[in-house]
């Protein structure tokens, strides 16, 4: 059981160290995006006069990543498909 496991472990190590490597090359486009939706934030922010913008910028690296997944397609495809 226990050869199991740490094989197991080394198989999940190994399998994220390829997936960061091929996300690497994307990086400076994930960047662009994060600075392009922090600015959105602050734009509408600021449009409002909504006061201290630090809770949502706050959120924008979670929220990049989060987009950058693919988890958000169900959701979008859901939002845009399922209501007429």
């Amino acid at each position: 059981m226990v050869l199991q496991t740490e094989r197991m472990a080394r198989t999940v190590a190994a399998d994220s160290e390829r997936l960061l490597a091929d996300a690497r090359g994307a990086f400076p486009h994930w960047e662009f995006t994060k600075d392009l939706i922090d600015e959105l934030i602050d734009l509408s922010l600021n449009y409002r006069q909504s006061g201290h913008p630090g809770g949502s910028r706050s959120k924008v690296h979670a929220f990049v990543s989060l987009l950058m997944s693919g988890a958000m397609l169900g959701a979008t495809l859901w939002a845009t498909r399922g209501r007429r």
